[in-house]
């Protein structure tokens, strides 16, 4: 099966399977230039106005200080080219800090994901679509577990109490490697963030032991975790009353 099937494919499961669109939806794509957002958007764009159920998209940059500035026109052509209508926003994230705290991706990701409800507020949107595959919620679920003692992870689909769109995850079923796979194919290359701290992040080093996990018990067990986190048999849960 090829790689456009399978994504397409998978992508289907998540949509009918949370119900992520609805009739009449306008869905708003949060193109950041990576793989995983292009993979969406190219997907998205081909469904648009001939899927079986009615919707409409559009996509917005959110261009930061720390964008790969020669990326910007590959996002404007490969928008062009799927007929996709495509916006720009650029905003400074650094400035955006409050004094004594330092730079950061969650920083950042809060601040684009803010612009990007603003934007979808302001224009009409009733979802918005971001590029999270499958291997971001498996590591989601590792990083709570591990750092925030909870057992918890990234929804497919969410709504936040202070605006009425919905957040909406199509790639919950594709895997990282698959969107690696889709950009080769439509021959894009990804934009690049220049900013060095996704490398030292804690979600790099939980990534790391998703890797070990598959390593050892191969890649059914990404399959296998995320059918768990479906499946909770709260019976078996413990339930403790005590402190600490």
């Amino acid at each position: 099966m090829s790689i456009t099937r399978t994504v397409s494919r998978r992508i289907d499961k998540a949509i009918f399977g949370y119900g992520l669109i609805e009739p009449g939806d306008r869905v708003l794509i949060g193109l950041s230039g990576g793989k995983d957002s292009v993979t969406l958007a190219h997907q998205l764009a081909r469904r648009a106005g001939s899927f079986s159920i009615p919707f409409s998209a559009a996509a917005v940059h959110i261009r930061t200080e720390y964008a790969d500035l020669a990326g910007i026109d590959r996002l404007r052509a490969l928008a062009d080219e799927i007929n996709l209508p495509f916006e720009q926003i650029t905003i400074s994230v650094s400035g955006r800090l409050k004094p004594g705290r330092r730079m950061n991706c969650y920083w950042c990701s809060t601040q684009r994901r803010t612009e990007l409800l603003r934007y979808a507020q302001a224009h009409g949107f009733t979802r918005i679509a971001l590029g999270h595959h499958m291997d971001d919620i498996l590591e989601t679920f590792l990083m709570n577990m591990t750092q925030q003692g909870e057992i918890s992870t990234m929804l497919p689909v969410l709504r936040y109490d202070r605006y009425p769109q919905w957040i909406i995850r199509p790639l919950a079923w594709v895997t990282e490697e698959q969107t690696e796979a889709y950009a080769r194919e439509i021959g894009y290359e990804a934009v690049r963030c220049r900013c060095g701290f996704d490398t030292t992040s804690r979600r790099k080093t939980v990534r790391r032991a998703l890797d070990a996990i598959l390593e050892i018990q191969g890649e059914g067990a990404r399959r296998q975790m995320m059918r768990a986190l479906h499946n909770v048999q709260m019976s078996y849960m413990p339930s403790f009353r005590g402190r600490g």
